[in-house]
């Protein structure tokens, strides 16, 4: 689990207010031409042992708009992250970008491991992949995205951090607005970054505390997210220290309008929620690290029906997409292939 920051409690009313930060005048932004490399190979048929193996370390598990199964890899730490997109359909996979920056020696204080951790494409075509914290390393804590805009979110955060701290930035997932922004989850930061199709950038959602959701005074990680087909956000968010406390996932329909909560995981430790393709139901993974089991949980995005556990015995899930035909991909730490389950009925 990344590192987070710590700063003085934000309940979770206090976000119910505008952004504390405000976007810098100009983009944080430089050309990535050297650095993001497109595959331009087209995309292959393969027997489906191939197309949902063959990963190294696979993370955040995003839907492209044309239904293809958007993975990011994070590599084995020597400068091989990639994205691929996989059409369970039709039995194709795609290497999208290649060339990402990977490292085993991330600096954090829970994986060795770091490159691109979230991937997501959108209605545009555009692939943004969220770069994650490589120890103050050139190309990490970034925002890269395939129209040729590197957006350094660590230099962000560092210069508007308001408790004046110099902190690192740890992006975890990105997924796109559904209007030519981007959302990114910042781990190490406790916040949800904005990055407007412009390329400024704004703090969206602070979270200091969990202490309203799970009665704990414990950090808030912002990990996985996702966006309901009305837009609406979700955040999955990991218990910070003590390691191990109850985490949560919170709803936010609007961010001007301010934070609904859902109901606390128990134990559980929310790494990535996916969404049911009629928005009635949100799935969310529960990772555990040490060896436990992790699970799936499925909640009602109405509260009309009691969560329920499905999948309850998988070993540190880390991501999840629900198909069309509403099976489940999940992956998991340590394994390279992504596995397929039924779905939740």
């Amino acid at each position: 689990m990344p590192a987070a920051r710590f700063s003085p409690t934000v309940a979770l009313a206090a976000l119910r207010r505008p952004p504390v930060r405000l976007a810098p005048p100009s983009r944080i932004i430089v050309p990535i031409l050297a650095l993001l490399v497109t595959a331009a190979c087209a995309p292959s048929s393969v027997s489906e042992p191939e197309l949902l193996g063959g990963f190294v370390a696979p993370r955040a598990l995003h839907l492209a708009p044309d239904g293809r199964v958007v993975v990011a890899d994070q590599g084995s730490g020597a400068g091989d992250g990639r994205v691929v997109a996989i059409d369970v359909d039709a039995g194709t996979r795609e290497v999208l970008v290649t060339g990402l920056p990977s490292t085993l020696d991330s600096g954090q204080r829970y994986a060795d491991l770091a490159g691109p951790s979230g991937a997501a494409v959108d209605a545009a075509g555009t692939i943004c992949v969220a770069i994650g914290d490589g120890g103050g390393r050139p190309g990490f804590g970034m925002l890269r995205c395939s129209d040729g805009d590197d957006v350094d979110l660590r230099a962000y955060e560092r210069e508007h951090n308001p408790d004046g701290l110099e902190v690192a930035s740890n992006p975890y997932d990105v997924i796109s607005d559904g209007a030519g922004g981007w959302f990114v989850s910042d781990a190490a930061a406790n916040d949800v970054l904005h990055v407007a199709e412009d390329g400024a950038v704004r703090v969206a959602l602070v979270v200091a505390s969990l202490a309203d959701l799970t009665g704990s005074d414990t950090q808030g990680v912002p990990t996985g997210l996702g966006l309901r087909p009305d837009g609406t956000l979700l955040v999955a968010l990991l218990g910070g220290d003590p390691v191990g406390a109850n985490g949560a996932y919170i709803v936010v329909p609007r961010l001007a309008d301010g934070v609904m909560a859902i109901p606390q995981l128990g134990a559980a430790l929310p790494a990535a929620i996916a969404v049911t393709a009629d928005g009635a139901f949100d799935l969310v993974v529960s990772h555990t690290d040490g060896g436990g089991a992790g699970g799936i949980m499925r909640h009602a995005s109405d509260g009309s029906v009691p969560p329920t556990t499905f999948a309850g015995d998988l070993a540190a899930p880390t991501g999840l997409v629900v198909l069309a035909d509403g099976s489940v991909l999940v992956s998991r730490l340590g394994e390279s292939a992504l596995t397929r389950l039924d779905g939740p009925g």
